[in-house]
């Protein structure tokens, strides 16, 4: 797994929200099997009771723990992020998507 994130780790605007919002782009050469995983905030926010974060490289950790088999990624990896914050729920929304690239 070879992790890829936005240069500086910085975050954009709000997809969707303003109409003349101005993305960040990015290509990458994808290989077979290779997985994009988008998503929200709220997943790598998910807070300790000490303030500390799940944050990104906690994320890739699950990932790179989690990523066979395939079907049960996202649900392991919000469960990772659960079991670190010792929380049941998120204190902010949560969205994943998953996209595997496979060669024909």
């Amino acid at each position: 797994m070879r992790p890829l994130c936005p240069p500086n780790n910085q975050r954009g605007s709000v997809l969707g929200l303003l109409p003349k919002a101005r993305y960040q782009t990015a290509a990458v050469e994808l290989a077979p099997n290779d997985c994009v995983l988008f998503f929200t905030d709220g997943l790598i926010e998910a807070e300790q009771d000490d303030g500390q974060l799940f944050g990104v490289e906690r994320l890739i950790d699950s990932l790179r723990r989690n990523a066979t088999p395939p079907e049960n990624l996202l649900e392991n990896v919000e469960n990772d992020a659960r079991f670190f914050a010792g929380k049941s729920t998120f204190e902010d929304d949560i969205c994943l998507l998953a996209v595997w690239w496979v060669a024909r």
